[in-house]
């Protein structure tokens, strides 16, 4: 078939945007695409710390104690009764290991 020299203007123009849509189409996908794995992996590479090891933290209670007699513990801090000095908070496991572990490393 013969078209005339208008029509077939108008029939390249319109395949002229058809392809301009199906590449923009894929532009717009791998734009997304591109996104959005940036997204989940920024997400999986959270480093802060979890909430329930700041909420265990925050609900642990303080426990005193006197320095001469370990055996009296208390919740607040006040006097020893069996010989009057300040009962001092006690350190958490994980704060004695790393003194300890610094006290070593200072000794050699």
């Amino acid at each position: 078939m013969a078209y005339s020299k208008k029509t077939r203007s108008v029939y390249q123009k319109i395949n002229l945007i058809n392809i301009n849509l199906k590449t923009m189409k894929k532009s717009i996908i791998i734009s997304l695409l591109a996104v959005s794995m940036a997204f989940a992996f920024s997400a999986c590479n959270n480093t802060s710390p979890s909430t329930t090891t700041v909420d265990s933290k925050a609900t642990e209670k303080a426990v005193y104690t006197c320095t001469m007699h370990p055996e009296v513990r208390s919740d607040k801090p006040g006097d020893c009764p069996k010989c009057g000095m300040a009962l001092v908070k006690m350190e958490t496991a994980d704060t004695t290991q790393m003194h300890n572990q610094a006290d070593t490393t200072q000794m050699h």
